[in-house]
């Protein structure tokens, strides 16, 4: 069984693997952080799998490490995905500096740019704006997470999130999207684990 489909030239390193390789790597990285979420989202055009963690490189650490996952597969068998490694230095009014690998279908993207992170206890603002370079063009954009899990009771707690996501070059506008989340959450997540249904 082959495990290439894809091929990436980055700078003389060569990247190779399968989307579901890529997919599984994710989950075992989810392990070792504190994942917010993942989400799987069956539809009438395809499914989606969604991995979303952060994790500050130690507790009383500046440095702290986002990461996203995205994997999709359509009724005809085509995938697509991307994975997201931002690594930040933040201070202590929730800005901070940080960069970014993108991989993706397209290749390999950088990208620096500014964050805000103020997480709460049920509830957590996360903005990333960034310069990148892809397809020898300068691209521009970010994305806003906005995330509040108050408890229902001793067990159970909602779920819900709205991010917004916008992507530009010298063109113009590129992409953009608004993604609401609404479900209901059982456990103890992210210090134990917990559960996701909407």
């Amino acid at each position: 069984m082959r495990l290439i489909t894809k091929r990436w030239d980055f700078q003389g390193w060569i990247i190779t693997a399968k989307p579901w390789t890529l997919f599984a790597a994710s989950l075992l990285l989810t392990r070792q952080g504190a994942a917010q979420s993942v989400e799987l989202f069956p539809g009438h055009r395809n499914t989606q799998v969604d991995v979303q963690w952060l994790k500050p490189f130690r507790p009383d650490s500046r440095f702290l490490l986002f990461s996203r996952s995205r994997y999709t597969v359509d009724y005809e068998n085509r995938t697509g995905y991307f994975i997201s490694g931002i690594t930040a230095y933040g201070f202590k009014n929730g800005l901070g500096l940080a960069n970014e690998i993108l991989v993706d279908a397209g290749g390999l993207t950088p990208k620096v740019g500014v964050q805000y992170l103020k997480p709460q206890a049920n509830s957590l603002v996360y903005a990333w704006l960034n310069v990148g370079y892809a397809d020898r063009e300068a691209r521009y954009g970010g994305f806003i997470i906005l995330r509040y899990l108050p408890a229902l009771s001793e067990r159970w707690r909602l779920y819900s999130q709205l991010e917004l996501a916008a992507d530009y070059t010298a063109q113009g506008h590129q992409f953009s999207a608004v993604r609401p989340r609404l479900g209901l959450g059982l456990g103890a997540w992210p210090t134990n684990g917990r559960i996701w249904a909407g």
